[in-house]
């Protein structure tokens, strides 16, 4: 099983790189914005504003964070099913190999 362990290590590693590089790239977004608004609005607007992208912020990752949970756990799920299905095959297979053997 180690060569599927590593492929999903690997997957889960670039899911998590994956939600940083979103997180990093929201801020810069974020804070990008903020500049571009800050001569156009007044200094209430402005927490307004800030405090509501915080907000969607927190929400936005919260929402990746649950898709991400969801496709570590459909690559456990996955991995279960292979290991049960080959389970069953190497049981199939030592059992016609012990038939064999013993109609000889």
């Amino acid at each position: 099983m180690s060569g599927l362990d590593d492929l999903i290590k690997a997957k889960r590693a670039y899911i998590d790189e994956l939600i940083e590089l979103l997180t990093e790239d929201y801020i810069v977004v974020f804070w990008d914005t903020v500049e571009e608004v800050y001569d156009l609005v007044n200094y209430y607007e402005r927490q307004g504003l800030i405090w509501k992208a915080l907000y969607q912020k927190k929400a936005f990752i919260e929402t990746v964070t649950v898709a991400r949970d969801w496709l570590v756990a459909g690559l456990a799920e996955v991995r279960a099913n292979f290991v049960q299905e080959l389970n069953g095959s190497r049981a199939l297979y030592a059992s016609t190999v012990k038939e064999e053997r013993n109609s000889y």
